[in-house]
């Protein structure tokens, strides 16, 4: 469920052009507050990945799994002007984690199915399920938001045609 909810996010994340008109109707304290959500979850993700393959911490290239992207800093450690380029980057790098999160799920399954041994101990456990639903969460929050000021873009838009189509019916009238 938690993979589902990622990959929805990361879907409206990517379509680039309509995030950027959600954004450029914010302030620039709330374009940072969204921004500091999705560094939240993604650092959420980079955890939960983690702690299902605890077993493999010294090398995931051990199962095939790349770097999570959080362990190459330089890539998005980049000097950012303005809330909507670090937008950009916080959706690459989110990209990425869904990625490194889907491959560690992927892994954790077979090492599941193949394993008679028990996993976690209770507190690693307790952690993990506590991770998960506090991601799903914060996803399933961050991604109304999102949707919620997309709305109000497109309401302040019809406002703003509206109001023109009035102005130039009002002008034909006089003339």
């Amino acid at each position: 469920m938690l993979l589902d909810k990622a990959s929805t996010l990361k879907n409206m994340l990517n379509n680039i052009t309509r995030m950027k008109k959600i954004l450029e109707n914010l302030r620039r304290f709330r374009q940072a507050e969204l921004n500091i959500k999705l560094e939240t979850i993604i650092g959420l993700i980079d955890f939960i990945s983690r702690i299902i393959l605890l077993d493999f911490k010294t090398s995931y290239s051990e199962v095939g799994i790349n770097e999570s992207p959080i362990e190459k800093p330089q890539k998005f450690l980049i000097p950012i002007k303005n809330e909507i380029k670090a937008f950009e980057v916080n959706a690459h790098v989110y990209t990425e984690i869904v990625e490194f999160f889907r491959d560690c799920l992927d892994c954790f399954f077979i090492v599941l199915r193949q394993a008679r041994k028990r996993l976690f101990d209770e507190e690693t456990a307790i952690n993990l399920i506590k991770a998960i639903s506090e991601t799903r969460f914060s996803i399933g929050k961050l991604y109304e938001e999102y949707l919620m000021h997309e709305k109000i873009a497109q309401a302040k838009v019809f406002l703003f045609k509206k109001k023109l189509f009035e102005e130039f019916l009002y002008r034909k009238k006089d003339i």
